[in-house]
């Protein structure tokens, strides 16, 4: 029997890696020693992206300073492919990401992907020219126009705003621009630049980077998400204006606050799916057509699960090779219509634990669902030694 654990990760708990150990290691010690397991961590171009790929593409971390999302001085890091000359794995959180706000400090006004925008120009400066940009986990909802800045981009804004010097473009700063300049040499011209993102949602609207994203980053009220909405409908319309660029049109513009919008227009990167992506490097479909059950799971499975996210791109293939799957989650808030057991499970931690609990022990919690749900796994239940359950 060949199992096959492809988790993304549980945020603010358990790394993907981590997590598939920890399955892993529970499975073992039930299961027939003749059993193979295979941990394929996985990403959509959130966190844990360049550690997903870091096996595969022989990822060397190299270190840069940066400024952090709050606008001070932090360090970050980029991937360089010793396989792949020339490719570099970037991750946005690694810069800009929400880990790097402290809850209370969270406010997409006043953050920035400036840092974004320095590991860019560092991967390009190290002599790379395929890059490869995961955006989702972000902090922030400034257009993208922090790291633009990092870039060379210049900005002229409303003649009764005048920054600072050491002044980082923020969401607060979009409705005061008035024009946005590229530079005559932008260092980006000759990259081809890729953007690994996990969602499909456009630069400003009902679906669009404020209205969707902005709560969860720290826009509480109403007056702070209007003003960031109308400085994303500003820098729109100059990119309208000045690139004859419709971002509310482009899939994924919205990525990231949108940074994804800023990307594509700013540095011509193309917007893909990350899951897609990383599933192609590290061949998930032959790892699930060759497994006799897959597990698969995130923090939270709900309704933007179905949006380009792991799981939801992992069922897709297991349905193809008709190999069973149990999804494994810290909080499950969508029903089950699957009623065919045999091939489809959803068992979630908080059936079992308080959240507190389970954020906390992470590793003990799932082994504790694994075993106490294991004699109802597909496949799984005719081969466990329930002696040792």
């Amino acid at each position: 029997m060949n199992i096959l654990t492809a988790f993304s990760t549980f945020k603010d708990s358990l790394n993907a890696e981590k997590v598939g150990e920890a399955i892993i290691k529970t499975l073992k010690q039930i299961l027939p020693k003749e059993t193979k397991f295979t941990n394929l961590p996985l990403s959509d171009g959130g966190e844990n992206f360049i550690e997903a790929l870091k096996t595969c593409l022989e990822l060397e971390t190299i270190e840069v300073p940066v400024i952090g999302p709050l606008g001070t001085p932090m360090m970050s890091s980029y991937g360089s492919s010793k396989k792949e000359k020339g490719l570099a794995i970037i991750e946005m959180a690694k810069a800009s990401g929400i880990e790097h706000v402290p809850e209370k400090d969270r406010n997409p006004l006043l953050t920035t992907t400036y840092g974004t925008g320095q590991l860019i120009r560092r991967a390009i400066v190290d002599q790379h020219d395929r890059l490869l940009v995961a955006i989702g986990g972000s902090a922030t909802n400034d257009a993208g126009l922090g790291a633009l800045s990092a870039l060379g981009y210049k900005f002229s804004f409303d003649p009764h705003f005048a920054p600072e010097e050491e002044h980082f473009l923020s969401g607060g700063d979009l409705v005061k621009i008035r024009d946005i300049s590229k530079p005559k040499h932008l260092i980006t011209d000759e990259i081809k630049m890729d953007l690994a993102c996990d969602v499909v949602n456009p630069f400003t609207g009902p679906n669009g980077a404020v209205e969707i994203f902005s709560f969860q980053k720290g826009a509480k009220t109403e007056q702070m998400r209007r003003q960031l909405e109308d400085g994303m409908c500003n820098v729109r319309d100059i990119f309208r204006r000045k690139f004859h660029v419709d971002l509310d049109a482009i899939q994924g513009s919205g990525a990231a606050g949108g940074l994804g919008g800023g990307l594509y227009v700013g540095c011509s990167a193309k917007i893909k799916s990350g899951i897609e992506i990383l599933a192609g490097i590290v061949q998930l479909e032959k790892h699930v057509a060759n497994s006799s059950v897959v597990f698969t799971g995130e923090g939270c499975y709900d309704s933007q699960t179905k949006y380009g996210k792991v799981v939801s791109y992992v069922q897709t293939l297991c349905k193809k090779y008709n190999v069973p799957l149990v999804v494994l989650c810290g909080k499950s808030l969508v029903k089950n219509n699957i009623n065919d057991e045999r091939f489809f499970q959803v068992h979630s931690l908080d059936s079992m634990f308080v959240k507190d609990q389970s954020m906390k022990k992470p590793e003990f919690c799932l082994k504790k669902l694994v075993l106490d749900r294991a004699c109802f796994f597909p496949v799984i239940g005719k081969k466990i030694n329930k002696d040792k359950i």
